[in-house]
């Protein structure tokens, strides 16, 4: 079931080993690797390490969030904000922070901890515990894109696209953005669920962050669990 007027669903999200959202949660299948497979418990807590950071997690504004222009790269400022230390951890959990310091300039849809909060306790275990870490890191760089796109690029590539721009992104994947209410843009994910984009433009020195309100996902079968 698609969110935030999303009308595109993948038809891989209909597996029972994806993640899927249905009215603002994730619905969980099965976790699969190889030839095993187990139904797991969605009641159960998080429990050590990145998982645990999604539960305990403290939902806090963003420093000085009107700011245009930083002298920080975007690792720097994702580690210097309360509300994305779960983001920090899982990028430090899969040595992506130095991407994101050096190099090309990069368009970052982070999301917030009431994000990752979204998701169910069996995804914070399999996903964000470190026995996955390829997933965590294919799931991680479906959030970037190559190349600085503020809101004012988003908007007109959006509208250059008659409605609608496809954003490769740094993990080979593609998001579909959208402008929603109030000129608001909506990043659409391949299982067809949606992010809205609430802090846009947090210029750093190499590159955008955009701050969304959910988790965005890939292809199920680009996700493999162990």
């Amino acid at each position: 079931m698609n969110r935030s007027g999303s009308t595109s669903t993948d038809s891989n999200s209909t597996s029972s080993s994806n993640l899927n959202r249905q009215d603002g949660a994730y619905r969980q299948g099965s976790v699969s690797s190889g030839t095993t497979s187990a139904t797991p418990n969605l009641n159960k807590p998080a429990e050590t390490g990145t998982g645990e950071a999604v539960s305990g997690a403290a939902n806090a504004p963003i420093t000085n969030p009107s700011a245009r222009t930083r002298s920080t790269t975007l690792a720097d400022f994702v580690a210097s904000q309360p509300d994305y230390s779960t983001f920090q951890n899982a990028l430090q959990s899969v040595d992506l922070v130095n991407t994101l310091k050096e190099g090309q300039a990069y368009t970052l849809f982070a999301p917030s901890n009431a994000a990752f909060k979204k998701l169910p306790a069996v995804t914070q275990n399999v996903l964000l515990e470190g026995q996955n870490k390829e997933s965590l890191k294919k799931l991680l760089t479906y959030h970037v894109i190559q190349g600085t796109m503020d809101a004012k690029e988003l908007a007109k590539r959006i509208n250059a696209g008659n409605g609608t721009a496809q954003l490769k992104t740094l993990s080979g994947g593609l998001l579909t953005a959208k402008l929603g209410s109030n000129n608001r843009v909506i990043i659409t994910d391949e299982q067809g669920n949606s992010a809205y984009v609430d802090t846009s433009d947090q210029i750093q020195t190499n590159g955008v962050i955009h701050g969304i309100d959910n988790v965005l996902m890939p292809k199920a079968n680009s996700i493999i669990f162990k």
